[in-house]
């Protein structure tokens, strides 16, 4: 049942993007809330120990956002380095 609900989202996220124009973004967050709800996790949180969908996507996004600040960090640094360098 999993792999027929994980088939029909990516359908529909790619209905969602080319036959509506919506955002990715948007979409993504959109089939994303539909999938969990599909798969019997709650909206929110009811306990600590079981995280709901809101937390699942907010744990997501700042694991992923986190790791890019760092890589964008570090490599705006090296291109104003490389800008000095070349400069001299």
């Amino acid at each position: 049942m999993g792999i027929a609900i994980v088939i029909a989202a990516i359908i529909v996220l790619l209905l969602l993007i080319t036959a509506v124009k919506m955002h990715p973004f948007v979409a993504l967050i959109f089939v994303s809330v539909g999938v969990g709800l599909a798969m019997g996790m709650p909206l929110v949180a009811p306990s600590p120990e079981t995280p709901g969908i809101i937390d699942s996507i907010k744990a997501g996004l700042g694991n992923t956002l986190g790791f890019l600040a760092i890589v964008l960090a570090l490599g705006t640094m090296l291109g104003k380095m490389m800008a000095e360098i070349r400069r001299r």
